[in-house]
Parts: structure tokens; sequence; C-alpha cells
């Protein structure tokens, strides 16, 4: 059954519901009450879909992280999480870039666009980035 297999998930799903109702929390997330009730019951073949446990957390007061949610649905697994820490994206120069991005409509297109694509694409698009930044370099060094 479902709710022995993805436990972890359900408790997770009512820790981000808090006191709130289910259909209240079902509204605040932009998620079909239903649905969310199926799953907290264990009523489901597969986990949620990434996009609804990012609704979510998101809507989580803070309880509960996407990653979070994500382990739990099977999504990732905790080498890929150890993977995430070791990069270490959390320091004052990559949030401050990071601030910076997400303020330029275009580099929100291009986030979302990055999420849809496979790694043979994410591959691609940063081999373009390396030779856009060579190209730019060597354009201030002829300066």
């Amino acid at each position: 059954m479902m709710k022995e297999k993805y436990a972890d998930l359900i408790k997770l799903i009512e820790k981000a519901q808090g006191n709130k109702t289910l259909n209240q929390f079902a509204l605040a997330s932009g998620v079909n009450a239903g649905h969310l009730s199926r799953i907290l019951n264990g009523n489901f073949k597969n986990p949620p879909s990434p996009d609804l446990l990012k609704k979510i957390a998101n809507n989580s007061r803070g309880e509960v992280s996407y990653e979070e949610l994500l382990k739990a649905s099977g999504y990732i697994d905790d080498d890929i999480l150890k993977k995430k820490e070791d990069i270490s994206i959390y320091n004052k120069e990559n949030i401050e870039k990071y601030n910076h991005l997400i303020e330029n409509t275009r580099i929100k297109l291009l986030f979302d666009k990055l999420g849809e694509l496979d790694d043979e694409e994410l591959d691609q698009v940063a081999d373009i980035v390396n030779i856009v930044t060579k190209i730019d370099k060597n354009k201030d060094n002829e300066k």
C-alpha cells in the first residue's frame, strides 16, 4: 500500500499544512483539495509531481523544504543532496549573484527553460556559456 511507502511524505505534507484545514491549505497552495486529500490518505499510485511538491513547500511557512518533499517522494536521494551541499551555493557571493539574477526577466525565462532540459542539453548550454565568456574575455584583452 502506498501509505506505508510514502509515510514520510505524508507526515511532511501534514507538517506543511500545520493548523490550516485541508481546504485552506489546498487553496493557499493552488492544489486541488481532493487530490491533496487522496495524497494524505495514501490513495495514489505515483508520488505527487515535483510541481505540486513545490507548491506545498512554498506554502509551508518554512516548516518543510522542497528538497525534503522530493526526497520523501523518491525523486532524489541522499547522494544528490550531499553533492548539492558540497557545491556550497549558499555563500554570500553566490546569494548576491542570485538576487541580482532573479530581478532580470530574461534570466528568469532562462532558468524556467533550464529546468526542462535533460543532462545532455544542459551540457550543451554549459558549453555555449563557456564559449560566450571566452569571447567576452578576448574582447577585454584586445582593448
